[in-house]
């Protein structure tokens, strides 16, 4: 088995990585043949990890997957790396949906609020009315506090509700959101 970077060079020193990384598209894949090229022409691991930006130990990993599976040990393999926030399922219904944006903007830019209106999760707490309207009432009476009986509570209840509802445009200002009402002008 080869262990030691000696043996791995070695092994790599007949292969034309420049050339390779010349006409190679993939941008990652381009660093890695970059990396092995440096280390084919005897810079140590830590020089071409430092020019490629990477660790010491994506470098050595590079050489060995390259010694053990050739170019196809440079591929990233599926499943790896952060997941995507939209699922594959619900792709193609996205990107109809922006077409749909762009046309009705007649080509125009498309802007992040448009999207973050798409990629909103069927129950949103913190776009549900009553879920502002709970919030509001435990900032007025009802946090933090110990009550000794029902009718305590409710008191309080009666108390927080009342003290909302009499100030003017309460509800309306927080059940509305400015990017709804864009549309609506």
């Amino acid at each position: 088995m080869l262990h030691s970077k000696k043996n791995f060079i070695v092994v790599i020193c007949s292969h034309d990585f420049l050339g390779c990384f010349r006409v190679e598209r993939d941008p990652k894949i381009k660093i890695k043949f970059l990396a092995l090229h440096h280390l084919q022409q005897g810079k140590k691991i830590v020089e071409v990890s430092d020019m490629v930006l990477v660790d010491e130990r994506t470098v050595r990993s590079w050489l060995k997957a390259f010694v053990l599976f050739d170019y196809e040990g440079l591929i990233e393999r599926p499943g790896r790396g952060r997941k995507p926030r939209l699922p594959a399922k619900d792709e193609e219904s996205f990107k109809i949906e922006i077409d749909k944006i762009q046309e009705a903007k007649n080509g125009g830019r498309i802007i992040a609020e448009d999207i973050q209106k798409l990629l909103f999760p069927p129950y949103s707490p913190e776009l549900n009315p009553m879920e502002q309207v709970w919030q509001q009432l435990r900032k007025i009476k009802l946090s933090n506090t110990c009550f000794k009986t029902y009718e305590d509570i409710a008191d309080a209840c009666c108390y927080a509700w009342n003290t909302f509802c009499n100030e003017d445009g309460n509800i309306q200002e927080l059940c509305s959101r400015s990017w709804a009402n864009s549309n609506l002008k």
